[in-house]
């Protein structure tokens, strides 16, 4: 009990432990066990998507994070996190308006800076069309997708997923060869 306890599993009695040797099965939880528990930004794309366009999607994230810095958003943190992982220059919005189930409105430099769903920039009058295969794609991977327009004119899109932690496939892969089955 005490290595487990020194390893974060707390056993609760000593018949727990006597019986261990029976377990067939183990359901985790996946937020916190699986994965690692805070949104992070997984892809960004920018428009017109150009191969190795790297600086292209740094504006995109950086224009994004700017807007959302004063949000308390658990996404809109993710974005600002990359963005500062990424080292990138964040310009304080002249305003900003959370657009509550759409996303945020932003001005930066006096342009209208938009990152939200697609129902948002289309209310707005933003065509949103050309990010609809990667909505799709994103959508079956389970990740958030965040569209981005400056001017009106679509820029791009952040994709934020709760993302796994590195350990876990290892884990899971030890539970399966004890003959454990794993469901999350």
């Amino acid at each position: 009990t005490g290595k487990g306890a020194e390893l974060g599993i707390l056993i609760k009695s000593g018949l727990a432990l006597e019986t261990a040797h029976r377990v067939d099965a183990v359901v985790l939880d996946k937020t916190g066990t699986i994965t690692v528990g805070r949104p992070s930004v997984t892809d960004v794309i920018a428009w017109p998507d150009e191969p190795l366009a790297q600086p292209a999607r740094d504006r995109v994230l950086a224009l994004a994070a700017s807007a959302e810095q004063g949000s308390e958003h658990p996404l809109a943190a993710a974005v600002v996190r990359a963005a500062e992982a990424r080292g990138l220059a964040l310009e304080a919005p002249g305003r900003m308006e959370a657009v509550p189930g759409r996303g945020i409105r932003a001005e930066l430099a006096g342009v209208e800076v938009l990152v939200g769903n697609r129902r948002m920039l289309t209310e707005r009058g933003v065509d949103a069309a050309p990010a609809d295969k990667d909505l799709g794609r994103l959508a079956a991977l389970g990740k958030t997708a965040m569209l981005v327009s400056v001017g009106g004119r679509l820029a791009g899109l952040l994709a934020v997923a709760d993302t796994v932690k590195p350990t876990s496939a290892a884990a899971i892969a030890a539970f399966r060869r004890l003959g454990i089955q794993t469901c999350m």
